[in-house]
């Protein structure tokens, strides 16, 4: 799975949506491919990073990634468990607008999680937070 970000969703900076952002979710799992669009805020990716760098160092053995969105409702939920000895499980739950929802489990171990962070890293110094007061 991968999440490419599109660009910002409002580019005006006194508009609260300049830190919401638009993805391209891809799926390439075993047979089946799927790609769908999404909302996510810069503060959720900063949180989900920060919470991966703790699954990796073994602060956390649980992440639960449920992004609300208000007036948005989020498109992409997963849940990710650890067994204490270095693998893990995420499982997502995705909707597209028309609301047809796919569930899908994905298997991964610790030896992955740094790709992840440099991903996250990338993400978040290519579009980083702007404040959007009027001061």
């Amino acid at each position: 799975m991968s999440v490419r970000i599109v660009g910002r969703t409002n580019n005006v900076r006194d508009n609260w949506e300049v830190n919401l952002l638009d993805v391209e979710v891809e799926i390439a799992v075993g047979g089946f491919r799927g790609l769908f669009g999404a909302k996510l805020t810069l503060g959720h990716l900063a949180r989900l990073r920060n919470e991966l760098a703790q699954l990796h160092s073994r602060d956390l053995r649980e992440l639960a990634f449920e992004p609300y969105l208000s007036p948005y409702n989020s498109n992409l939920i997963f849940k990710i468990k650890g067994d204490g000895l270095g693998n893990f499980t995420a499982d997502f739950d995705v909707a597209d607008e028309p609301g047809n929802q796919l569930e899908f489990r994905l298997s991964f171990d610790q030896t992955e999680i740094p790709e992840m962070l440099n991903g996250l890293d990338a993400m978040l110094i290519e579009y980083p937070f702007l404040d959007n007061s009027d001061s």
